[in-house]
């Protein structure tokens, strides 16, 4: 059963050129919603055929002054098992086609006063990820934004990830999690990740530092202002090490980035009450 605890997270947006100069223009993002939602729907979809994730766009309201609420909708296809009751097993075909997929919405809110402004976005494992609602935007940049510039979004990081690193003694081993579509250098036999779907979508790197000596901190924010500012195929970074009274310590970015929840209202179906959960996002990047 859904739950009406939402978990949400903070973001920025950002124009950027081929040598990362930053080229934000609020007018622009709006023209290109606008610009993708004036298409037919047929022409809104982008299709994934590595993840079988489809992804569509619609504008709830860019009437607002400051504020654009969007909501990405998406299915996962190409999987239609049959139907098995919950309550005596009985089962029987399912009448869904290889290529539909139930529908799952993302809601997201732009906060258009300025560069340094936080956007904000309901993070969720059924829905969209950042990193594709990025590039499900950059499908469409060309007409408004041109080749040379693309749409890059960057996570919020909170402030415990660096404090705790900074905290830490000795880092003893360090693991980042990474998109499998990431192309590792020298490591062309592992191309074969992208077209196996029961393989998750990241790839885990590890390595530990020699007998008695420490990873480098300066190596652990790095890693960690990799993934939160430049292209995102650093989804995570995990550190363990010793304070300074060598206490065992984990270092996890997943509890670094800014984030938050909301309560909101769901239809008799499950599924969130958009105008609820617009006015809760709104409310928290007011």
């Amino acid at each position: 059963m859904s739950s009406n605890k939402r978990k949400i997270e903070y973001f920025g947006v950002d124009f950027v050129d081929a040598t990362g100069k930053s080229l934000y223009d609020k007018e622009k993002l709006v023209a290109l919603f606008r610009y993708i939602n004036q298409k037919e729907q047929k022409d809104k979809i982008i299709r994934d055929d590595k993840t079988k994730k489809a992804i569509s766009f619609d504008i709830i309201n860019d009437e607002k002054e400051d504020v654009v609420e969007i909501v990405f909708k998406s299915c996962k296809y190409n999987h239609s098992p049959d139907y098995m009751s919950s309550k005596d097993g009985a089962e029987r075909p399912t009448d869904k086609k290889i290529f539909e997929g139930e529908k799952e919405i993302t809601h997201f809110c732009f906060n258009l006063r300025g560069l340094d402004n936080e956007s904000i976005y309901e993070k969720r494992s059924n829905g969209i990820t950042l990193k594709q609602a990025e590039k499900y935007l950059n499908s469409f940049k060309e007409t408004i934004l041109g080749k040379n510039v693309s749409v890059q979004f960057s996570i919020i990081p909170s402030e415990e990830f660096s404090k705790a690193l900074n905290d830490c003694q000795k880092i003893t081993a360090a693991s980042i999690y990474v998109d499998k579509t990431i192309k590792i250098q020298g490591s062309s036999y592992l191309d074969f990740l992208e077209t196996d779907e029961n393989i998750r979508d990241e790839v885990i790197i590890s390595f530990k530092c020699k007998r008695g000596r420490s990873i480098l901190k300066d190596i652990g924010h790095r890693l960690y202002n990799a993934m939160v500012s430049e292209n995102q195929s650093i989804k995570r970074v995990r550190l363990s090490g010793e304070n300074i009274d060598s206490v065992n310590m984990i270092i996890d970015s997943l509890k670094g980035a800014k984030q938050n929840s909301v309560d909101v209202e769901l239809d008799p179906n499950g599924i969130v009450n958009s105008d609820s959960m617009f006015a809760k996002l709104e409310e928290l990047i007011e």
